[in-house]
């Protein structure tokens, strides 16, 4: 058994549960092979979760001044602390867990001589940020689609890891009753919703005596919005946000993902395969490479809403393409994108990173 590492994560992320929180929380409760100490710019419901497990957890704030000067001290407190926390911790490796904590900490670790690995979610950040991100000794990048959009230096570093969803139900068992056709976003043209209105409206236009449902979670929509409809006239449940994504995965029996805007990853499709939903997804990037077209899901060209018809009926009146795919997509999601899965190849970087020569 190797010796243990000990990693000090940055992790800047407002909105953790829907980006890079749940993959990093199932990573620290069930790494058995590393310890994990914990640097968060602001108080969320992610280190809460951690402070109350008893990690090391330290808070210190940046990103919420008011103004220039407010923000040039925030940034040079923010330096000082963490550097001192840097050498009292003395980490085997810094994970920087997304780009804007690279920011920070890339120069602290350099300064004190550690090693650093950034984790990567987005295909594009701002040049003063990839100025920081560049000097990391390793980066991991949620897909290729990411990897892809980097120059050969940073490319030659990087490793993909998908990030994971294990569901958390043990009777997956669709209600055979009534077919139901979800999507789960924020509530953006980028997103797609508008698409999903349409297919909504499409559908229960042409199958009106089968009990259809069609949910969204994510917000909802107000009356006057710059979506191009109005919610009040779609055949569409808002749910608002939710707590328990596999409650509401676990009662649809068809995932929609219509992106019309490049997708870096598409936690969405994975949460919804865990749960036996079959996720109909657009071409944009990250949902192309977890669905095996015709085999786990579906794809369809971006804006193309006449295939996404197509698809959606095709599975609507085939109860046992239904079963097949879902069957298939839950075995997929167990396959690539459990826990155990993540934390062995997330734990593979860290070996390369702690490997990596100092120049």
């Amino acid at each position: 058994m190797r010796e243990k590492k000990k990693i000090l994560v940055f992790d800047f992320n407002i909105v953790w549960e829907i980006l890079s929180g749940y993959s990093m929380l199932n990573q620290v409760l069930y790494d058995d092979d590393n310890e994990y100490c914990f640097i968060f710019n602001r108080h969320c419901q992610l280190s809460k979760i951690l402070d109350d497990k008893g990690y090391e957890v330290r808070v210190i704030e940046y990103g919420c001044a008011s103004n220039a000067l407010k923000s040039l001290l925030q940034y040079l407190c923010f330096l000082i602390r963490a550097t001192f926390l840097v050498y009292r911790i003395s980490p085997d490796v810094i994970h920087a867990n997304n780009a804007m904590a690279a920011r920070l900490s890339v120069p602290i670790a350099k300064l004190c001589g550690k090693k650093i690995l950034v984790h990567i979610r987005n295909p594009s950040f701002p040049p003063r940020t990839y100025h920081f991100i560049k000097y990391a000794d390793r980066f991991l990048a949620v897909s290729n689609f990411v990897k892809n959009s980097f120059n050969s230096k940073i490319k030659s570093k990087t490793d993909v890891v998908y990030d994971c969803h294990e569901s958390k139900l043990v009777n997956l068992e669709k209600n055979s009753n009534q077919i139901t056709v979800a999507m789960s976003s924020r509530l953006s043209i980028q997103k797609g919703i508008s698409n999903f209105v349409d297919l909504a409206t499409r559908i229960q236009d042409c199958l009106g005596d089968t009990e259809i449902l069609f949910k969204h979670c994510g917000g909802v929509p107000a009356k006057q919005n710059d979506l191009g409809f109005d919610p009040s006239s779609a055949p569409i449940t808002w749910l608002g946000y939710i707590d328990n994504v596999d409650e509401f995965w676990k009662e649809a029996d068809i995932a929609i993902i219509p992106s019309v805007g490049p997708e870096a990853f598409g936690r969405v499709v994975i949460e919804a395969m865990a749960n036996g939903a079959i996720p109909i997804a657009s071409k944009c990037g990250g949902p192309e490479e977890i669905i095996d077209d015709g085999v786990s899901g579906f794809l369809f060209d971006i804006n193309d809403t006449d295939k996404l018809y197509d698809l959606v009926f095709k599975i609507l009146i085939d109860p046992e393409l239904r079963k097949e795919i879902s069957k298939n997509a839950i075995d997929m999601a167990k396959a690539k994108y459990s826990n155990r899965y993540y934390i062995e190849n997330v734990n593979q970087s860290y070996i390369k990173v702690a490997d990596v020569k100092n120049c």
